[in-house]
């Protein structure tokens, strides 16, 4: 790989580049940086004091703390919910909407099926983008779920899947 970006002037390997100039970072948003993982790490204890899985989306974060709007991404994607709102008039730092609507829990099980799917690639030592086919056996719920966002499920795990009612979990066969 260095060998197809060096120039002339670098190095014949990597490895005896020197390491640059150490950049200080702007202490701004270092601090901006250091309150957003309180409010991520404090919503991820809420989760596990809830028993919510990470990957089962929720529908809203409320935060006691006003930040600035470029971290509402950040905050959304590493707590899983749809939704950031400030209230100031939160006792804690941080609260979450646990109520798990029916579209969040399909969502949930989507990315639970991926993540098996992805699981079960690995497992058989698949290369990304080696097309495969992937069959899921689960309760009727799992199945409808599945054919409803099967081609999501294939485009993100370069498979074709099939679908089987019958078991209590979910299962996933590459084949």
């Amino acid at each position: 790989m260095w060998g197809n970006v060096r120039d002339e002037k670098d190095e014949i390997s990597v490895h005896l580049e020197s390491w640059g100039d150490i950049i200080e970072g702007d202490p701004a948003i270092l601090e901006e940086m250091k309150e957003i993982r309180e409010i991520v790490s404090s919503a991820l204890e809420k989760r596990a004091h809830a028993h919510i899985k990470v990957r089962q989306p929720l529908s809203t974060l409320y935060i006691q703390k006003e930040i600035n709007e470029k971290y509402i991404d950040i905050l959304k994607e590493e707590v899983n919910v749809k939704n950031v709102v400030h209230n100031k008039d939160l006792e804690d730092m941080v609260s979450l909407d646990t109520d798990i609507t029916r579209e969040l829990v399909e969502e949930g099980l989507v990315r639970e099926i991926i993540r098996k799917i992805q699981e079960a690639r690995k497992k058989n030592n698949l290369e990304q983008g080696e097309h495969t086919n992937a069959q899921v056996c689960g309760t009727k719920e799992i199945v409808d779920v599945v054919e409803n966002s099967k081609k999501d499920i294939e485009r993100q795990t370069g498979t074709t899947v099939a679908t089987e009612e019958g078991c209590r979990e979910i299962q996933v066969t590459i084949t």
